[in-house]
Formats: structure tokens, sequence, C-alpha cells
């Protein structure tokens, strides 16, 4: 916390499709840049890794609804 510029520094190197590490860097991004379509998507991927407990905390906390 506290460290957001870094963390989304990070999280962009982060952003590859299809990978385990996708939605956690969606997420990040989408909490930085507070953009609810980054989120969403991040939701979208958690579902399709089956990473359902990620999916519901981050629709929890963003607002963003499960697909």
């Amino acid at each position: 916390m506290g460290h957001l510029d870094q963390a989304e520094e990070d999280a962009t190197r982060l952003v590859q499709p299809d990978t385990f590490l996708e939605p956690f860097a969606l997420r990040t991004l989408g909490f930085a840049r507070q953009d609810e379509g980054l989120l969403a998507r991040a939701v979208e991927r958690f579902e399709a890794l089956g990473l359902l407990r990620d999916a519901s905390r981050t629709w929890a906390v963003s607002g963003v609804p499960l697909s």
C-alpha cells in the first residue's frame, strides 16, 4: 500500500494474455487507474482460471458484477 506508481509499473509488465498472473495484474491496474473495465476483465479471467475466490473478492471490493 502507498506504492501505487510502482504497483502500476510492475503490473503493466505482467499483463500477458492467458497467463496465471494476468488477472492479478489486471486487478492491480484496475484499482490503480480506477478503471472498471480492467477490473471486469480481471474478474472474467479469474473465473476462466477457476479462481472464484479471487473473482468474488475483486467484485466485492470494486462493485464489478460476476458474470
